[in-house]
């Protein structure tokens, strides 16, 4: 069994391998089988790049983790990297935000009454279009 369209008469770089969060442990394993057995995944790969978008709705984050495993090539062994980034959820913060939503305040009251002129100029269209007929 080939995994995922690999072919021994094509190079490939960056190949993508999706692991959903509804796996079983059992399909993971066949997973990295499928890999080894096609030979993408052998004592020559250079580096493995895993990366996940998590969510914690208790604290309202979201995160990104990105753990890069590089091969040394020399029989050393694996290195592992990790990086973590953290979105917080929470857009405003009034002690540190205060300027930004005033200005934003500002433009929402601006744009809505250049809509408003808007829907007077088209009224005044209307009418004199009807006018014309």
């Amino acid at each position: 069994m080939v995994a995922f369209g690999v072919r021994p008469d094509v190079t490939v770089e960056n190949y993508p391998v999706v692991f959903d969060r509804r796996l079983t442990y059992d399909r993971v394993g066949e997973l990295l089988l499928q890999l080894q057995n096609s030979q993408y995944l052998d004592e020559n790969t250079k580096e493995i790049v895993m990366s996940m978008v998590l969510y914690n709705p208790k604290m309202d984050l979201f995160s990104s983790v990105v753990v890069t495993g590089t091969n040394s090539l020399d029989g050393t062994g694996m290195s592992i990297e990790t990086h973590v980034s953290v979105l917080d959820l929470v857009v405003y913060n009034w002690d540190e935000d205060w300027f930004r939503i005033c200005l934003e305040v500002i433009y929402y009251i601006s744009l809505f009454g250049l809509l408003l002129r808007e829907v007077h100029e088209l009224k005044g269209f209307v009418k004199v279009s009807e006018r014309a007929l």
